[in-house]
């Protein structure tokens, strides 16, 4: 509050008034200067402060890699690893030769030996000698021997029609040649047929 007159606010100001208002300015713009200036620096510095953290962490980190006791636990971690990598090949190797290759063998089934194995040429003009003989054991070849092969299966089938097929042509070529009919050999065909077709099945 002035004291005395009102203050004349036309009147210019003198030299003294002026420096006083120029300093002031300086000194309020030097303030905020240094106030930015000082947060800057603040932040600098928490910056600083955690490269710095980064920094020894990383430099503290390899001293842990070569460590000793590190390093042979990774040797021995590699060395188990290799092993067991080699035995998996060797099991897939041997399992895939196992099943390429298979050690069992298959025995022939019965039919297939029955069909491979030769039948016995049978003799369309027989001797005299032989013709009683085999006259006096037709009828007991007949009665006493058993049926060794199944009548339902398609072999014996197309066997039987065969035989049958040449008994009546090898019945009427011997009647023709052999005792002029006289003597009946239709059973005897009949019985070495059979011996023939129970021979085979067996």
């Amino acid at each position: 509050m002035t004291r005395g007159r009102k203050k004349d606010l036309t009147i210019p100001p003198t030299r003294a008034l002026v420096q006083q208002r120029d300093y002031r300015a300086r000194k309020a713009s030097y303030v905020s200067d240094l106030e930015g200036r000082l947060r800057k620096a603040e932040e600098e510095n928490a910056q600083l402060r955690r490269d710095l953290t980064l920094a020894r962490a990383g430099v503290a980190t390899p001293s842990l890699l070569y460590d000793p006791s590190m390093v042979e636990a990774s040797a021995e971690l590699l060395h188990n690893l290799s092993v067991a990598a080699a035995s998996l090949s060797q099991f897939q190797e041997v399992a895939l030769s196992k099943a390429s290759f298979p050690t069992h063998t298959i025995r022939p089934s019965s039919e297939s030996e029955a069909t491979t194995r030769p039948c016995p040429e049978v003799s369309l003009s027989p001797e005299p000698s032989q013709e009683r003989t085999m006259l006096e054991h037709a009828g007991h070849y007949r009665r006493g021997r058993k049926r060794l092969y199944r009548e339902n299966s398609p072999y014996d089938t197309d066997f039987n029609e065969s035989s049958i097929v040449n008994h009546e042509s090898r019945s009427a070529s011997m009647e023709s040649e052999c005792c002029g009919g006289v003597l009946d050999r239709r059973n005897l065909v009949e019985t070495k047929d059979d011996d023939v077709a129970a021979h085979a099945a067996v």
